[in-house]
């Protein structure tokens, strides 16, 4: 958990594959797509710069308007949330289902409204969710 907090780390991160597709096609085809990220408690303020860096590299600077930095993920509205954390829950009742994106580091519990093993298959999940 150290090399969470050491300098560079969120900003070093690459992509999943797929992902940055697939938040581009959610966003062509009309969905207001929103990144939401919990700071880390050791390094909020510094965490929270590399993740707006990352988000402008690798998606451009018109997204960082959609990046949203929240410790409680239940108080943003939406539709649908995937989140790595198997069951993400706060102080408020959630608008939106959760989806579980799926990684080694974060096996457990689906999401309540279902598991993307892959971004390849954001489409099917979330459309099917949706009910498109």
């Amino acid at each position: 958990k150290q090399i969470m907090v050491a300098a560079g780390f969120y900003e070093s991160l690459q992509p999943f594959e797929g992902a940055i597709h697939a938040l581009r096609a959610m966003a062509e085809a009309g969905a207001f797509v929103l990144l939401v990220t919990s700071p880390h408690p050791l390094c909020a303020g510094e965490c929270a710069n590399e993740k707006f860096r990352w988000v402008e590299r690798h998606l451009g600077k018109e997204w960082e308007a959609s990046l949203i930095i929240a410790r409680d993920k239940t108080f943003i509205a939406g539709d649908i949330l995937v989140d790595d954390k198997p069951r993400v829950t706060g102080r408020a009742l959630p608008t939106w289902v959760q989806v579980h994106y799926a990684k080694a580091y974060s096996e457990g519990v689906g999401g309540v409204a279902g598991r993307l093993e892959a971004w390849r298959e954001f489409d099917q999940v979330l459309g099917g969710i949706l009910g498109e």
